[in-house]
């Protein structure tokens, strides 16, 4: 694993905050070319242009020209008054339809329909901070440069790419470590990382309240690894099996893809506010630690399922740990330390090592998800 892709494994980017609408300046990645890809797109590009405008042209006053040329003779200001000037029909046009389509032909497959909408979504965030209409507040300078700030941290803290794979080899999961050697090198030093990563973000004013919007807790991502760091062993052993997750794994990775994509959908069509989001935002995700956990159960150790379990639970934003509506689910189901399985972590699973497969399964496949989005 590349070391900028275990850097935004650890900023927890969630669909609020991708990369494509919070900086404007990455590219919509192509998906796979599929019927329903297809069909999802048109839809889409025939709703943008009812501009006038052709969507090489609508991307590049989307992204400031950062993915595709302006054309000739062009005034941004004009083009991007004349798309904001019909936003509201646009997203209209768009949601409803696309929404629609879940479930139904071409779009049975929901992994390739999550990937379809999110394209959508994210060129209508870009659109709504375009417009200046986004639920986050407008993003200076300094944090538009975060994540590239955050990550030199890795290099100044003496961590390397190659310490959590390679080129050749993803090792899917590694987020202290693609081994032992390498995660105890990392848990030595995370003090240093984390240490410059608070500098970099108290810096930037505003930095911290803007991350916290965006679901990314720093407090709860420090503790989460040192979490990890203190259960190296189960943690190693983890990565093996996660490489093969299980259907039923995937079933519920499919369905909190779903959920999570179609509420970014919702909240722009419908204007939900940061409570409204959030409110199901953290439903969603605590619903996916209690299908997860139990999915994993069926194959891997008690061990590994309570470290992963615990690891999830204090990943979460605070805001989803302070939410009053689920304080029944997370105390007294999923985040119950009898969930996190400890009395199989130290030292008697030792003669179960070869199944201590799921340390960061979900963990891991739930933010490549985010990635996406």
């Amino acid at each position: 694993m590349r070391q900028g892709d275990t850097m935004w494994l650890l900023l927890l980017i969630t669909a609020l905050c991708s990369q494509y609408f919070c900086n404007g300046q990455q590219p919509i990645p192509q998906p796979p070319i599929s019927q329903c890809v297809r069909e999802v797109q048109q839809l889409s590009a025939s709703c943008f242009q009812r501009s006038g405008l052709p969507m090489m042209t609508i991307d590049a006053v989307l992204t400031n020209g950062t993915i595709a040329p302006l054309p000739s003779n062009s005034n941004i200001m004009d083009l991007r008054k004349n798309l904001c000037g019909i936003r509201a029909q646009i997203i209209q046009c768009v949601v409803p339809p696309t929404l629609n389509m879940r479930g139904k032909p071409p779009c049975t497959d929901s992994a390739e329909f999550n990937f379809a909408e999110n394209q959508v979504v994210r060129r209508l965030t870009a659109l709504q901070n375009a417009c200046g209409a986004g639920v986050l507040p407008q993003a200076n300078s300094c944090m538009r440069m975060l994540d590239a700030n955050m990550q030199q941290c890795y290099t100044k803290a003496g961590l390397s790419p190659s310490m959590f794979g390679s080129n050749e080899t993803e090792i899917k999961g590694a987020i202290i470590g693609k081994d032992k050697e390498a995660a105890s090198r990392f848990c030595g030093v995370r003090n240093t990382l984390f240490s410059c990563m608070r500098n970099v973000i108290d810096s930037c004013e505003g930095a911290n309240e803007y991350m916290l919007l965006t679901g990314y807790d720093h407090a709860s991502m420090e503790a989460s690894i040192d979490l990890l760091c203190g259960d190296i062993d189960v943690y190693v052993e983890g990565l093996v099996c996660f490489q093969n997750p299980t259907d039923a794994v995937q079933k519920c990775l499919d369905s909190m893809s779903a959920s999570m994509v179609d509420l970014a959908a919702r909240q722009i069509q419908q204007n939900l506010d940061m409570t409204g989001f959030f409110s199901e935002y953290c439903k969603i995700r605590v619903d996916h630690l209690g299908c997860d956990m139990k999915a994993w159960k069926q194959s891997c150790s008690k061990a590994g399922v309570g470290l992963k379990n615990e690891f999830e639970c204090t990943m979460l934003p605070s805001t989803c740990q302070k939410n009053i509506n689920l304080q029944t689910m997370l105390k007294d189901n999923v985040c119950n330390t009898t969930s996190f399985y400890k009395e199989f972590r130290h030292p008697a699973g030792k003669n179960s090592a070869s199944q201590l497969s799921t340390v960061l399964a979900s963990v891991v496949t739930l933010l490549s998800m985010i990635l996406i989005l």
